[in-house]
């Protein structure tokens, strides 16, 4: 029979043993191979097996192995602490082993049987020497374990458990060393709330104690010579997991991001090359390999899901407003590069292990994308789906693709995330992940806020209802080529707004603005391929024509709103989808005054001030002018100017008014089509008097026959029927006063009649009509009209000088010191108040006149009397006053 070279040894290493009475070495076990039924050559198989708590795993040395096998545990069964370098040794320096107890354990699964063959007992020194350097070579691993509420654990050694199982105990510090080897041992842990920890090596502590804080997970290589000679395998009890699979060399064996403690561990050495079957059985290593957390609408941020779970919510109609994500992997480098496309603000920019989306904005998420990038992308495919409203769950979409909706209005809700190994397969159905459209637009409307989305040649907006168009947004959708679509809006009171483009919004919202026009243009492989055309309707001419790539549809300066829009896209150098003769109309207005002693100033446009207030400087000449406008008409104007009256009307770009003359007055209006669409508003500052009210379309501004100045005006031109820029009161005066009081500087009111004339009788007679109209009206203390249900005496005489526009107040305290005092009864006039004291209240003090009537003349009043009275004209007499104080309001 032959012997192969490693049994040669091994006989050498028994004869040796049995020759000095030395228990023979464990970790060896002889076996004889057997030929097989083929007449094939006997191989010798020699195989080391390291128990595990299961005892399931075994290492063989591979391709000798044909015949029975035998295998030997190298480790105490008792649990007891490992032999370090310096422990008991026999006389020859070798370990002591214990024969009986390796003998009582038999592996499950192997067959124990001792070598049946006599080896020859040699006695030459070479070959002893050769044996007790094999022995010097067996390299063994010891661990020691601290666990909570216990503390340091012993030592044990090659693959037996370190730690605890089924107590629920973590895992704090861990210490491992080898003995009989040529090199050493590192470890790195990964320990609760800190993370992976710098790496340790021989015996030095990995992890911590006296901080309750568990590992989770461990890292383990060999260095020097035994790394030639040996690998490392390890594996670990995890809370919740169990034992997990095996690893080696330096993998990562635990679990991470899941607050899982390491419970036990076991740890074995194996020679180099040799087959270790439960390697690569099981997940050594767990943790979550991506993790998103979700913004959700009425809640906000929501705690972090990992893998596939669901972040978000269903069935409560909330919006996914942003989303988190990140790479989760402590073993595996790259990154989770996410887009997000947010409704009225179209696709965002790609963002790297961050957050995609909006935050107190209110704006939901409809799509998503996500890829990978760095050793992720080599290793995962990422696959994600999404909670639509309206749809529900939709299908996987992977690596960039979109998962969502646009077009429709939906938003997403929720959504579950997960990594899968590079080619291995979708989770689950990848139909209808994403639904999508070309060409889309939406509008905002007054009244009615953002309307549903349309397509290709859909109106948005409204028509026939008088709504003016806030905002717009625009996105292609699915297009069969690469390109954008920007567009611009033309807004009320702000002119050109910025380009948007891809779904953000142009115009504004709850800021009572109506676009007036817009320009919409393509860019990228869509110009070449495609015309964009598109009109508006606009309030005055309803739906005008089609334009296209970029050119002005809709109306600018004539303050007119647009109601709706039409977006069509068209092949190229296709026929338009209509009339394109007047997409656009274009009001270009502006006006500039000559001042006295200043010259020629530069043009006003709608609304700007012409002239100058405050200097006391004379206009002397105005002109106008169209250039620019594209609507059918004219401006003419006429001026009234000092000491040559009413001059003819003039048209645009022309000079009206002589210079050196100052102009009074002005007349302005329009012709042809802009006068049948546009009303022209204007007003007059004029000397002492400020500006006066705004009139239109021909009539007279300012004055005349009364030497004043027109120092500055203003003009607008504004849509037919639109109310007036501001107040209409006196617009133009040829008297200096009319129909009105004015007050002089002894508190009395002179009244000037329609003719321009101080009337005081014309005063008089209006109050005396108007009280008479209010006899019988009910007393009512503190009631201040008529259709109040009643008045008190001193209401009652406020309201009556308040038909004059004069206001004396509605207290008898504020009547005591309105106009002037007149001396006596004997020189009252029909008008006068009167207040008066009769020993009622407040009685403490006569001065504090309790009652006010008017005066009517000829010893009669007209008053409110008192409680349970009504409006009545009597004698003055029948007061029985002790006290009166006469007030004069209107000037003799």
């Amino acid at each position: 029979m032959r012997f192969s070279k490693k049994k040669t040894a091994l006989s050498l290493v028994l004869a040796t043993s049995l020759a000095m009475s030395v228990p023979f070495p464990s970790a060896f076990a002889l076996e004889e191979g057997s030929a097989s039924g083929s007449g094939r050559a006997e191989q010798p198989s020699t195989s080391a097996v390291f128990p595990s708590e299961q005892g399931e795993d075994t290492v063989s040395s591979g391709a000798e192995d044909i015949g029975g096998s035998t295998s030997v545990d190298s480790g105490a069964s008792d649990g007891s602490e490992a032999p370090s370098a310096g422990d008991s040794a026999d006389k020859n320096g070798q370990p002591a082993i214990n024969n009986a107890a390796e003998e009582s354990r038999e592996q499950p699964g192997t067959d124990a049987k001792v070598a049946e063959e006599a080896v020859p007992l040699q006695s030459d020194s070479a070959e002893k020497a050769a044996a007790d350097k094999s022995l010097q070579k067996i390299a063994s691993v010891d661990y020691q374990a601290h666990v909570s509420s216990i503390g340091w654990q012993s030592w044990v050694k090659n693959g037996l458990k370190a730690g605890t199982t089924g107590r629920s105990l973590s895992m704090e510090g861990l210490k491992i060393k080898l003995s009989s080897a040529s090199g050493g041992i590192s470890y790195q842990a990964h320990v609760s709330n800190i993370g992976w920890q710098s790496q340790v090596a021989d015996g030095a502590l990995a992890g911590t104690t006296g901080r309750s804080l568990g590992i989770e997970a461990i890292k383990i290589s060999l260095t020097g010579e035994v790394a030639s000679e040996y690998d490392v395998y390890y594996r670990v009890h995890s809370a919740n997991l169990g034992w997990l699979g095996w690893a080696r060399n330096g993998e990562a064996a635990g679990s991470a991001g899941r607050g899982l403690a390491v419970q036990a561990i076991e740890i074995k050495l194996v020679e180099k090359g040799a087959t270790f079957s439960g390697y690569g059985s099981a997940a050594a290593f767990s943790e979550p390999m991506i993790s998103y957390s979700a913004h959700v609408s009425s809640i906000g941020w929501r705690s972090a899901s990992s893998d596939g779970a669901t972040a978000g919510t269903t069935g409560r109609s909330l919006a996914l407003e942003a989303l988190s994500v990140k790479n989760a992997s402590t073993q595996v480098g790259g990154s989770v590069i996410g887009q997000a496309y947010v409704m009225h603000s179209g696709w965002q920019s790609e963002v790297a292990n961050g957050t995609v989306g909006t935050t107190g904005k209110a704006l939901p998420l409809q799509a998503l994308k996500f890829r990978l990038a760095g050793d992720l992308a080599a290793r995962y495919d990422v696959y994600y789906r999404v909670h639509v409203s309206n749809i529900g769950w939709m299908g996987w979409a992977s690596n960039g693709s979109s998962a969502g909706s646009l077009g429709s209005g939906n938003q997403i809700e929720a959504v579950q995330i997960r990594l899968v190994s590079k080619g291995s397969g979708a989770p689950g159905s990848t139909s209808d992940s994403y639904r999508g459209c070309g060409l889309n637009y939406q509008a905002h409307s007054e009244s009615y806020g953002w309307l549903a989305p349309v397509t290709s040649g859909k109106t948005a907006g409204t028509v026939g209802k008088a709504k003016r168009l806030e905002a717009l947004e625009i996105s292609l959708g699915d297009q069969k080529y690469s390109g954008s679509i920007s567009y611009q809006a033309h807004v009320s009171g702000i002119g050109w707004m910025d380009w948007r483009s891809d779904g953000s919004v142009a115009g504004t919202t709850g800021q009572r603005r109506s676009i007036q026009a817009l320009k919409i243009k393509l860019s990228g492989e869509m110009s070449d391929h495609y015309d964009i055309y598109y009109r508006v309707h606009s309030e005055g001419f309803g739906w005008l024509d089609w334009a296209k790539n970029g050119d002005v549809a809709g109306t600018t300066g004539c303050s007119l709103r647009a109601e709706a829009v039409q977006v069509k896209l068209v092949p190229k150098g296709s026929s338009a989808p209509g009339s394109t003769a007047h997409p656009s109309y274009t009001l270009a207005f502006s006006y500039k005054a000559n001042v006295r002693n200043s010259g020629w100033q530069g043009s006003k446009t709608s609304g700007g001030v012409a002239g100058t207030t405050g200097k006391g400087l004379a206009i002397d000449q105005l002109s106008m002018s169209l250039k620019g406008t594209n609507i059918g008409g004219n401006i003419q104007y006429s001026v009234h100017s000092s000491n040559v009256g009413w001059q003819d009307y003039v048209n645009a770009d022309s000079v009206a008014g002589v210079s050196g003359k100052q102009i009074e007055a002005i007349k302005i209006r329009l012709t042809g089509d802009l006068s049948s669409r546009f009303d022209v508003w204007y007003r007059v500052h004029a000397q002492n008097i400020g500006w006066m009210g705004w009139t239109k379309n021909g009539a007279s501004a300012g004055t005349s026959k009364l030497g004043y100045q027109a120092e500055a005006v203003q003009i607008e031109i504004l849509p037919k029927g639109s109310a007036a820029p501001g107040s209409t009161a006196k617009p133009y005066r040829d008297k200096l006063y009319a129909n009105q009081a004015v007050k002089r500087s002894d508190g009395t009111y002179v009244w000037y009649n329609g003719n321009g004339n101080a009337d005081r009788g014309a005063a008089v007679n209006k109050i005396m009509s108007t009280a008479r109209s209010l006899l019988g009206v009910p007393y009512v203390w503190l009631g201040v009209y008529p259709y109040d249900g009643g008045m008190d005496c001193a209401s009652f005489t406020w309201y009556l000088y308040k038909q004059l526009g004069i206001d004396i107040g509605f207290e008898t305290y504020d009547q005591m010191f309105s106009g002037k005092r007149v001396g006596s009864l004997a020189e009252a006039k029909p008008g006068d108040l009167i207040l008066m004291y009769n020993g009622g209240w407040p009685n403490y003090n006569p001065a504090l006149y309790e009652h006010v009537v008017l005066y009517a003349g000829n010893g009669m009043i007209y008053e409110e009397p008192t409680f349970g009275g009504r409006c009545q004209y009597v004698p003055l007499s029948s007061k029985g006053a002790s006290t009166i104080l006469i007030r004069r309001i209107l000037a003799d």
